[in-house]
């Protein structure tokens, strides 16, 4: 494969298939190269443990990556899970988001991981904190950003919701 005019590296959008599996090789998230995750380089959106094997590569590369336990995502932090009055989200269940807000102001995303008549317990360590991880991923692109993709900080018209990496970025 010919090398691309533009290798992977700060301030480039790069779009990138990729297969997300735990320790027991149970497929966690997935995109295809035909829908590729598109992200500004270098802004934050990926894990600073994913972009530094992947900066460099050009458009066509395959890389398998292996990460340790709190390696990718994070060491899961007890301090971060919380018992919370029921009466507070009285209509949550198990595994749905929760938004919660600090007395000084801060919000803060976590899943509902136990419910039961007098409280709920919320967890906002990202759901892949702890865990050992492989990533199997291919550049599918990687082009310039145009001005108004770098002054909003991603590219124009992505699907910055739908994944694990941007919702839960560290």
């Amino acid at each position: 494969m010919k090398p691309s005019r533009f290798p992977i590296g700060p301030g480039r959008v790069v779009g990138l298939a990729y297969t997300l599996l735990d320790e027991a090789g149970t497929i966690l998230d997935a995109r295809p190269l035909g829908n590729p995750l598109r992200v500004i380089w270098g802004t934050g959106a990926l894990p600073p443990a994913l972009e530094a094997p992947l900066t460099g590569l050009d458009a066509g590369t395959f890389r398998r990556l292996e990460f340790g336990p709190g390696a990718l995502f994070g060491p899961h932090d007890p301090t971060a899970v919380h018992r919370l009055p029921r009466a507070a989200h009285p209509n949550v269940q198990p595994h749905e988001p929760v938004e919660l807000t600090s007395a000084a102001g801060d919000r803060r995303l976590g899943f509902v991981t136990a419910v039961d008549a007098d409280t709920l317990t919320v967890d906002t360590n990202h759901p892949m904190a702890g865990k050992a991880l492989t990533v199997e991923v291919v550049v599918a692109v990687v082009e310039g950003a145009t001005l108004a993709e770098l002054s909003a900080g991603h590219p124009i018209g992505a699907d910055e919701d739908r994944h694990l990496w941007v919702r839960f970025a560290l």
